[in-house]
């Protein structure tokens, strides 16, 4: 994760004097994860998971938080291609030396409030659209949000094309990050594991973003050939209906001290 600045003046600011401490919060942990033009993935349920990755926050509860700081002026909602992104004002402030990356890894809005300064997105300006700030269509897409953000049961969590992306982009304690197709195998071999996992008290976990999650930062690489393997004998029994002569028989992986994690 690239380093980021929170000056000294940020618990002085006026604006974060006018909103909730949770947004205040929000705003904070935005500053970790945007990418080095600021920009993020605006989805509700992607902002739960990566802001909050410990905290069963509801997706709901997170966007109501990152709307109250875009009311304020602190980010810039806008959409893409039919999907919602955001931008932190005043990024420069908070970017830090480090080298940038040549571009965003997200498009670019046509809001005046982003500087030129971030151009650099693949996306054309016919893509992309301008949040629009009327009362009426923001509450018409707050609902096209909760309707988006409903619950869902934890097979669909764990099958949600989302939570790939965000391990993607999320690295591992030994600091790599790995391609999607390798984290879709990783994800496959350990989903019994994960659906079967249970708390202290015994009940299932029903958040399984956040035990994905946890269970990813502490991945192996030895784990990616097991998986392969696991991933040709599903398909040589789905074709022979046999398994595989030399398939190891490998136990299922054992987690570390501490819920949804798997072991160093």
């Amino acid at each position: 994760m690239p380093s980021r600045v929170i000056r000294g003046e940020f618990i002085e600011s006026d604006s974060m004097s006018r909103v909730s401490l949770e947004a205040e919060l929000t705003f904070a942990h935005l500053i970790l994860v945007v990418d080095d033009f600021g920009r993020f993935d605006a989805r509700p349920r992607v902002l739960a998971n990566r802001l909050f990755p410990t905290r069963n926050f509801t997706p709901d509860k997170v966007m109501k938080w990152v709307e109250e700081l875009a009311e304020e002026g602190c980010v810039v909602l806008y959409e893409a291609g039919s999907r919602p992104y955001l931008y932190l004002t005043g990024w420069e402030k908070h970017r830090g030396r480090g080298r940038r990356a040549e571009s965003s890894k997200y498009p670019d809005s046509l809001d005046p409030r982003i500087s030129e300064d971030f151009l650099g997105s693949p996306a054309t300006s016919a893509e992309i659209r301008p949040r629009d700030e009327g009362r009426e269509a923001r509450d018409e897409k707050r609902e096209a949000r909760k309707r988006r953000s409903a619950p869902l049961s934890r097979e669909e969590q764990l099958d949600d094309p989302a939570l790939l992306e965000t391990l993607a982009a999320t690295e591992t304690k030994l600091g790599i990050l790995y391609p999607p197709d390798e984290i879709a195998l990783w994800l496959a071999w350990v989903r019994s594991d994960l659906l079967n996992w249970t708390q202290k008290d015994g009940k299932p976990y029903s958040n399984m973003w956040s035990a994905a999650t946890n269970w990813w930062r502490n991945v192996k690489p030895e784990d990616f050939e097991k998986a392969r393997r696991a991933d040709q004998n599903r398909r040589y029994q789905a074709k022979f209906g046999d398994r595989l002569e030399d398939e190891p028989q490998e136990p299922a992986p054992e987690p570390v001290v501490g819920w949804g994690a798997r072991s160093a």
